[in-house]
């Protein structure tokens, strides 16, 4: 029989290992979580954005991953709470592998109702793609978002304070063009974009098949293009063409362009350029 002390720092050790097997923990679109819980091999260098206090324009999509975890065989509930309420649209989808090569790769997405609900049927996490809608009319200013996961009569909470930017998408074409393979950096799908946007390649004829976050990390960028063009009187389309590209570590945009497309080592990187648009337009 173990002595108090032993005891009680087993106790506290359970509870502690307890608590942190049920957590709520959000990424970048471009951080895919593997089965295990861990960033894929392959978006996983660099230091992961901590997202806290995002910016976001208004007349688009700002897209996050979420990742639920807790001991198998818990049920659970999964709510957003903003505040002020219904300052944003929400649309949460289901993420699940898609078979690429010998690996199990999230790609493919569904769409589930808010308020989650379900049990956890093994170690696993569940991860899901949040797309969150920016009215065009809603003001500048700062907004409370808490993913909410309530596990027996505990809540887990994770706040953040989404930051609307004057930033504003402007009215755009819908594209649709060939996707780079699942297995490849979730970069590639957004360079996808900006390569047709800077090398003034033609749209491709529109893709069929099931909804991808791969889609959606090439529709947010297809938005950023969206304002980088609205961007090039005030700029000067060379000058703001050489600025995007040097956020990537580029340095020619004709050299660049002539050569194969290659994503950069750390994913996130995309995310300085989309940082830059949303600064630069005031509109």
């Amino acid at each position: 029989m173990p002595r108090p002390q032993v005891a009680l720092a087993l106790s506290l050790f359970c509870a502690a290992s307890a608590a942190r097997a049920q957590s709520v923990r959000i990424y970048s679109e471009f951080r895919r979580i593997a089965p295990n819980g861990e960033v894929l091999e392959q978006d996983r260098p660099g230091k992961s954005r901590e997202i806290i206090s995002p910016a976001v324009a208004r007349n688009g999509f700002a897209s996050f991953r979420l990742v639920l975890s807790a001991p198998t065989g818990k049920s659970f509930s999964f709510h957003l709470s903003d505040n002020p309420e219904g300052s944003f649209k929400y649309t949460l989808y289901r993420e699940s592998p898609a078979r690429s090569g010998q690996a199990s790769i999230p790609d493919l997405l569904e769409k589930v109702p808010l308020p989650v609900a379900g049990t956890f049927t093994d170690s696993s996490p569940l991860t899901f793609w949040l797309d969150i809608l920016v009215p065009a009319a809603i003001p500048a200013g700062r907004i409370r978002l808490e993913a909410q996961l309530n596990i027996d009569d505990q809540w887990i909470i994770y706040p953040l304070e989404v930051r609307v930017q004057p930033a504003s998408i402007p009215r755009h074409s819908a594209q649709s063009f060939p996707l780079p393979v699942a297995q490849l950096s979730s970069a590639h799908s957004a360079l996808v974009p900006l390569q047709n946007y800077l090398c003034g390649k033609p749209a491709p004829a529109p893709q069929s098949g099931p909804l991808t976050s791969r889609q959606m990390i090439a529709r947010n960028a297809i938005q950023d293009m969206a304002m980088a063009r609205s961007l090039e009187p005030a700029l000067g389309a060379p000058h703001l063409h050489q600025t995007l590209l040097g956020f990537l570590g580029a340095t020619d945009v004709k050299t660049w362009c002539a050569s194969r497309l290659e994503a950069p080592a750390d994913p996130e990187l995309y995310l300085r350029i989309r940082d830059f648009l949303i600064k630069s337009a005031i509109r």
